[in-house]
């Protein structure tokens, strides 16, 4: 193979590698997947208590947290301000009601901070999607997501849970189901965490590692430019 043929393939390469798209994977979810969605009732997101979270692993891959949707329903209290964070997750020895070894730990980036009333909340439950997210999940990493109603008892909204086990990522063999609870305080004064009838939530990130390492692919193509400029000046040299 000559230099001109060497270098077109250069070239090509690099052209693949930009034309990749950054793959949407689902982290988790028991919203899309069929089963019985349960009334936690009360004023609060679970059940009258004043904050509620939902814990999630990622697998392998490296991740880029880009959308979380909730399943919300109007309650029965006065609207309110919700703030919804993505969480750390801390190690904890299960005793009395704790039943999950874990609990959400320090909060790493705020998903939602504002009125309950500007998410258009109705009484039957549906999907409320906080989107335009971007923050870099660790590999094989627990994370929680928490809403917390800073104003309770006056809430507005209830996150529904359900009797499946969520979907897990695609390259996790099992996923976690915590779910932690805080009654008569708030986050992150957590009281009881269970492992069952996860909250229902739809966690999407995009896979980092699909997408090409810019720089490299840059050199790449700045090379190639200078060998086709070499060759040009050469064969004009020759004539």
């Amino acid at each position: 193979m000559n230099t001109r043929k060497i270098l077109l393939s250069v070239v090509a390469a690099c052209l693949s590698c930009y034309g990749l798209q950054a793959q949407s994977v689902t982290v988790f979810d028991d919203i899309n997947i069929s089963g019985t969605k349960l009334d936690p009732g009360g004023v609060g997101p679970i059940g009258g208590a004043d904050s509620g979270a939902e814990a999630f692993t990622t697998g392998s891959d490296s991740l880029s947290l880009s959308s979380v949707a909730l399943e919300l329903a109007k309650s029965t209290g006065a609207a309110s301000t919700m703030t919804v964070t993505l969480e750390s997750s801390v190690p904890y020895t299960p005793s009395g009601n704790f039943v999950a070894a874990g609990l959400p730990g320090a909060a790493l980036d705020t998903i939602f901070s504002g009125s309950v009333s500007t998410l258009g909340l109705t009484a039957a439950p549906k999907a409320i999607t906080f989107s335009g997210l971007n923050y870099t999940l660790s590999p094989n990493t627990t994370y929680w997501i928490s809403v917390d109603f800073p104003n309770y008892p006056t809430a507005g909204a209830n996150w529904y849970y359900d009797d499946n086990s969520p979907a897990p990522a695609s390259d996790v063999a099992t996923q976690t189901q915590w779910n932690a609870y805080a009654n008569n305080q708030h986050d992150p004064n957590w009281d009881s965490s269970y492992t069952v009838q996860p909250l229902m939530m739809t966690v999407l990130a995009t896979d980092l590692s699909a997408v090409p390492e810019p720089t490299t692919s840059s050199l790449m193509i700045m090379a190639a430019g200078a060998g086709f400029q070499y060759l040009r000046k050469r064969k004009a040299t020759k004539a």
